[in-house]
């Protein structure tokens, strides 16, 4: 059927968007968007005897996704608004089940970014990636004591940052205490004169 000039999408809870086709706008000619938002969470939801799991597309981190109000929400977002209520400005929508595709509204609270982090310590899902932890980086915690011992000795960062492969922004930070402010104190650089001297 042949779109007329200015028509709006059929749909009545629709702010009155423009036609593309099937006199619909661009939001409900997507699949499923005809049906209740209840109906589509339930139709790609396994209940089983533990959690509810969502069937159904999801995003990278393994949350699912679904469309809903003109943009592609988390479906364990959706599910507590629809079954247990709004959610609070700047809050999280957590799982006591760790299972990020779970829909199942006795799962789901209500908690800050610092609740959802000490949620994830206490259950024991913190993994420290600090320091020498972190597969990126080949700097052992005595490395950056010497650097900065380097660095208080008058050595130019740059100079530093050759010793250790490292560039002299990744000096400036550590030396700042800007990354790896979790290791304390300085070694100082040892100076050999040169008779192979150790100088005090």
């Amino acid at each position: 059927m042949p779109r007329k000039a200015g028509e709006k999408c059929r749909r009545p809870d629709c702010p009155n968007r423009p036609v593309t086709e099937h006199q619909l706008c661009v939001v409900h000619k997507r699949p499923g968007s005809g049906y209740p938002i209840e109906h589509r969470l339930a139709s790609k939801t396994n209940r089983t005897e533990i959690c509810w799991l969502w069937t159904g597309s999801k995003f990278r981190d393994g949350y699912g996704q679904i469309f809903w109000n003109g943009k592609n929400w988390k479906t364990h977002r959706v599910a507590y608004r629809l079954y247990v209520g709004e959610i609070p400005d700047g809050m999280l929508v957590c799982h006591h089940c760790d299972t990020p595709h779970c829909v199942r509204p006795d799962h789901l609270f209500i908690g800050s970014p610092q609740d959802n982090s000490d949620d994830m310590v206490r259950k024991g899902r913190y993994v420290d990636r600090m320091g020498s932890k972190h597969h990126l980086t080949h700097l052992t915690d005595s490395d950056v004591r010497a650097i900065r011992g380097q660095w208080l000795a008058g050595i130019p960062q740059a100079v530093v940052g050759k010793r250790f492969t490292i560039s002299q922004t990744c000096v400036s930070t550590i030396c700042r205490g800007k990354n790896w402010a979790h290791v304390a104190g300085v070694a100082l650089p040892v100076v050999v004169d040169s008779a192979n001297k150790v100088q005090p």
